[in-house]
């Protein structure tokens, strides 16, 4: 979230995009912590080993993708290279989550060995 908001104060951006980008992240990642909080509370038992952790890793991905996709109408992955890199709202919202779970995957391989 830090490196998003670092990335939203430096853009070339309309005030109105930029107000409200924080807000749709925030709502988005409520419902994905909410709907991730739940599956990992159901496969807490199946969750133990490196391997079945990095598969809901992927999982948790996909997840917040298929959200942005509900909210936004559209695959935010897939937009992100359309437009420059400081006018990028969707390169924003992924590469963030990317940046996130790429720091979480080194802390589970680590915390494995």
């Amino acid at each position: 979230m830090t490196f998003f908001m670092i990335w939203i104060s430096n853009s070339t951006l309309a005030g109105g995009e930029i107000g409200m980008t924080p807000l749709l992240v925030g709502i988005v990642l409520l419902i994905v912590f909410g709907i991730e909080m739940l599956l990992t509370l159901i496969f807490k038992k199946r969750l133990t080993r490196t391997r079945n952790k990095i598969i809901a890793l992927g999982i948790a991905f996909l997840l917040y993708e298929l959200t942005m996709w509900f909210m936004s109408g559209s695959f935010v992955l897939l937009e992100s290279f359309q437009k420059p890199f400081s006018e990028n709202i969707s390169g924003a919202y992924s590469f963030s989550s990317i940046i996130s779970l790429t720091i979480i995957l080194i802390l589970i391989l680590i915390k494995a060995h």
